[in-house]
């Protein structure tokens, strides 16, 4: 099949841009021809005008992935279905349509993007990447009669998709992860004893709560990601307190701060030299607790990189991970939990090999991508 896959750009897009990436990469195993089409109010977007290629690039806040721009300006939104979309035997959403930000808002063309579903003459298939389209993208339901299926990336978005207004089938499916190419990254023999925390910077992902911890931490530790959360902190003696450079500052020569401690904060980085880091680290961990399984549970596991997961998170109806899989830790005693680690302690050996066996079984993006367009076709979608 011809699939078009529709992206929306958003900024601190997180795992949306590696879910996309690895989503066409499993289609193409399959044989299928899967293309990418950014979709913005403006006349260009990276330079690239309507119907023009999109060269890959990183910016601050986000990576660009290649692909080809459509305007939904009001002299070029009808071309963009009949002219490329709808020559397509299936168009997937990447993520439901733009957010309802001030920037998205302040173009006049902003509600042309309901458009786009509304002349669409082939199936579609909706992602969606958070449980909050009610709360913070109401506006997604205006196309709820357009949407032929629904996809939760993640088991605990999947009420919020069922509350989804649309008719259509809905389902949950695992991360698409290009395992193979995990192979180049993961060094499990010669982990270097760091740790990393690679989560965007918002208040839910708790890293005001990990701060004021790290003082205590001895292993060092390589912090990633970018978010409204890292601007809030950076101001406050708790971040100054928690790390050694913040490589993100221009005002510091070459981003030292003044303390003692050995931790280093990289703010948003490419795909490939966070995965490198990845590869190298003795552990990651994820900081939540409202029991979200997405990449940074999934991508250590298929690295070979240990995985420290909240108790909460393991213990919620919708967590994915088996026990087996990872370490648990909580506030009280998350320092004893990282000193205590050891690269060829058996436990830890033992936990790495059940995770990646798991991931390699439901997150390959071949099966995904298969597992996907399979349950489209029993549903007589596509």
């Amino acid at each position: 099949m011809k699939i078009a896959i529709v992206n929306w750009p958003i900024n601190d897009v997180g795992g949306i841009n590696t879910y996309c990436e690895n989503l066409i990469k499993g289609l193409r195993n399959l044989d299928h021809d899967p293309h990418l089409y950014h979709l913005t109010p403006q006349g260009k977007y990276a330079e690239a005008t309507h119907g023009g290629a999109v060269t890959p690039a990183t910016k601050r806040r986000f990576t660009i992935l290649p692909g080809v721009h459509l305007s939904y300006a009001d002299t070029t939104c009808a071309s963009c279905t009949d002219d490329y979309l709808n020559k397509y035997d299936l168009v997937i959403f990447l993520h439901p349509g733009p957010h309802p930000t001030k920037a998205v808002k302040a173009n006049k063309y902003h509600l042309n993007w309901m458009r786009i579903y509304k002349e669409l003459k082939v199936p579609n298939l909706v992602i969606f990447h958070d449980a909050n389209w009610r709360k913070t993208n109401a506006w997604f339901e205006d196309v709820s009669d357009c949407v032929d299926a629904a996809l939760a990336a993640q088991h605990i978005f999947l009420p919020s998709v069922v509350d989804y207004p649309s008719v259509g089938p809905k389902k949950w499916e695992y991360f698409p992860l290009d395992i193979d190419a995990f192979d180049k990254y993961s060094k499990f023999k010669s982990r270097q004893p760091f740790g990393i925390l690679a989560t965007q910077w918002l208040k839910w992902k708790n890293h005001h709560k990990f701060l004021p911890h790290m003082p205590d931490i001895r292993i060092p530790m390589r912090v990633f990601g970018a978010g409204m959360e890292y601007h809030n902190l950076a101001k406050q003696q708790v971040f100054n307190d928690a790390f050694c450079c913040d490589f993100t500052r221009e005002d510091l020569p070459d981003g030292v701060l003044s303390n003692n401690v050995p931790h280093e904060y990289y703010g948003y980085v490419d795909y490939e030299q966070l995965m490198m880091n990845m590869g190298e680290a003795l552990f990651s961990i994820d900081l939540s607790t409202k029991g979200y399984t997405n990449m940074t549970h999934w991508e250590p596991m298929a690295c070979y990189t240990l995985n420290l997961v909240h108790e909460d998170t393991l213990a919620n109806e919708y967590c994915r991970i088996p026990e087996d899989c990872c370490f648990t830790f909580n506030w009280d005693n998350v320092v004893d939990v990282i000193n205590e680690l050891h690269p060829q302690e058996s436990h830890v050996v033992e936990t790495v090999d059940n995770a990646y066996t798991f991931v390699s079984d439901r997150c390959h993006c071949t099966y995904v991508a298969d597992r996907i367009l399979k349950w489209l076709e029993e549903e007589d979608t596509i």
